[in-house]
């Protein structure tokens, strides 16, 4: 067994951010000594350093308490730490609430496509395709889980629970905090395209606030897509009701609000009973979806693309040449491929939940 930190960081919401074994935005993390203490020098250097997070910093110390957890050794591998685990003492950990944000830096995006299509549709390859011919990162869904975590996690579930009813509102943001157009564009900072979760669910946004940007609907055979969602993204892991030993596996990860956060999404593109969705009724509701879609977007901005049909239509439909050497085009994230990452990920929550078991 062994111990590893919990380093927990309130947010001017109010929320909790957990993070495991690495710098996090209220101070420094190291090996056998307590927590530094948060300085203003140190949230403007890890602004500098790392410009696409939100401001998370800040100088006022408020309560301090002590969480560390125990888990398996086996546990701990994939977590992001740069320190042994047997470097690491318990630390202490001192939550802090904002007093002076730090300013957002202005959005660099400028989306040039936009992903409709809904998850295990070939986004994957889609994505991999467009960095091809782009030549720069794709947002998806992969990138919210594996690389932003919590920052963008909790950005996309603000979006989601406060999107605007018209354009009017996209324009201005119709609830405190972040206007909701500013929201979208430091989301997808950085990116020139971006297919998948959680683009999809805002198609219609962002078609308003990149009026150039084509839209790709990525299709699939309807009854493909509900078996290939039954044992991947609509699993009960993913979307089921979750112990106390999932919930400390997502927070462990750094994701902790992303079951949330699917919920939210699948409810805004499925429907709000999708959990409860018999394969007819979400075949029915995946069509619905891609016949929105067709009825809502332009033909001239509109390409309804399989991935099986590889590189000719996208690129004509983009007016961008084939990758020079690269005939192949992407197939990535197969089912079977995917079955494979959820029953690890499966096997890391049962351990987690044996060891909520033989603790309590």
């Amino acid at each position: 067994m062994s111990e590893v930190i919990a380093t927990v960081t309130t947010l001017a919401d109010g929320t909790m951010a957990p993070v495991i074994g690495y710098q996090v935005p209220s101070g420094t993390v190291a090996p056998n000594s307590n927590l530094v203490t948060p300085t203003e020098f140190d949230c403007h250097e890890r602004a500098k350093r790392d410009p696409n997070q939100p401001e998370m910093c800040t100088t006022t110390t408020t309560s301090t308490t002590t969480t560390v957890v125990t888990i398996p050794r086996e546990l701990t591998v994939g977590l992001h730490s740069s320190l042994s685990l047997d470097q690491i003492s318990p630390i202490f950990v001192k939550p802090t609430t904002h007093t002076k944000p730090l300013a957002i830096v202005k959005s660099s995006s400028n989306l040039e496509v936009i992903g409709a299509g809904l998850m295990r549709t070939g986004t994957t390859s889609l994505k991999r395709a467009l960095e091809l011919l782009y030549h720069s990162p794709c947002y998806h869904m992969s990138e919210v889980a594996f690389k932003h975590k919590q920052s963008h996690i909790r950005m996309w579930i603000q979006a989601l629970t406060r999107r605007p009813t018209s354009h009017s509102q996209l324009a201005s943001g119709h609830a405190p905090g972040m206007p909701f157009e500013k929201m979208l564009q430091h989301l997808y900072q950085g990116y020139t395209t971006a297919v998948d979760y959680p683009t999809c669910a805002f198609y219609k946004e962002l078609m308003a606030m990149f009026p150039n940007a084509k839209v790709i609907l990525t299709v699939k055979d309807p009854y493909e897509w509900v078996q290939s969602c039954r044992v991947t993204t609509l699993s009960p892991i993913l979307v089921g009701r979750l112990s106390w030993g999932d919930r400390l596996y997502y927070w462990l990860r750094g994701i902790k609000n992303l079951p949330e956060l699917h919920k939210l999404m699948f409810s805004q593109t499925l429907g709000t009973t999708f959990n409860e969705l018999t394969d007819f009724e979400l075949m029915k509701a995946y069509q619905e979806w891609n016949d929105q879609v067709i009825a809502t977007v332009p033909a001239d901005r509109l390409l309804i693309y399989n991935v099986k049909d590889g590189w000719d239509p996208l690129c004509e439909f983009l007016d961008r040449p084939q990758p020079n050497g690269i005939t192949k085009f992407p197939h990535l994230n197969k089912r079977a491929d995917m079955s494979k990452v959820f029953s690890i990920w499966v096997l890391d929550n049962r351990k987690v939940n044996h060891v909520f078991r033989i603790s309590g």
